[in-house]
């Protein structure tokens, strides 16, 4: 049956219609306007050039933590609990990118083993690893 001819394709009711919206809170986007306590541009730009919000947590995470040595301290054993659990995160997310980088370069290598091969010496040619390539 030909979908142009039948009612629904004429005429929708209000609020009938496909809606979809991203609802995911999104606090720290540079689209949101986050008030600052000091001048917002040059928050903007250490953010933007110099560390995260996420990546300073974890520097002065560190340092705490370093600072603590073996002290026991409620604080600093809910500190240790919190960062174990965010370097747990960031090694499945490691895992998966990983994952997911092989998967893509070996769906380029079967649908185009030109751009494949200019891939793999780009940074064959422009990348210094400091590891060896499993």
């Amino acid at each position: 049956m030909n979908p142009w001819l039948t009612p629904y394709y004429w005429f929708k009711s209000p609020l009938s219609g496909d809606v979809t919206q991203d609802i995911s809170p999104n606090w720290f986007s540079p689209t949101v306007e986050v008030n600052y306590a000091g001048d917002k541009n040059i928050e903007a730009k250490v953010i933007s050039e110099v560390a995260s919000y996420g990546k300073q947590l974890g520097i002065l995470s560190e340092a705490v933590l370093a600072l603590a040595g073996d002290n026991m301290a409620p604080e600093i054993e809910r500190l240790r609990e919190v960062n174990d659990q965010v370097n747990k995160i960031k090694e499945e997310n490691s895992l998966d990118l990983g994952q997911t980088a092989r998967e893509s370069l070996e769906r380029l290598w079967e649908s185009d083993p030109d751009a494949f091969a200019d891939l793999i010496r780009h940074f064959s040619a422009e990348k210094s690893l400091d590891k060896e390539i499993p």
